[in-house]
């Protein structure tokens, strides 16, 4: 992955496919061209659902969730073993 838009350059994820027979993997390469709303759209969502009185579609569980996940994914690379969540 790379990229941050702006200055930074174009976002950019290529993912590494394995081949079941062997032999170099397979690659997807995505690109994201223009602007990133993201920020603005999660801001539009994360206002509505106060406006609404309700849990926004990405909320604090999610977010330890994905820390978990990462905290994982760095525990898996520095033991080169499976890490279970």
């Amino acid at each position: 992955m790379e990229g941050l838009g702006g200055s930074y350059g174009a976002e950019r994820l290529e993912v590494g496919k394995r081949r079941m027979e062997g032999g170099a993997p397979e690659v997807e390469v995505v690109e994201f061209p223009g602007p990133d709303l993201s920020w603005q759209a999660e801001w539009q969502e994360f206002t509505s659902a106060i406006r609404e009185g309700r849990q926004p579609l990405a909320n604090g569980e999610d977010g330890l969730q994905t820390m978990r996940t990462i905290a994982a994914i760095y525990e898996s690379t520095r033991t080169g073993k499976v890490v279970k969540l």
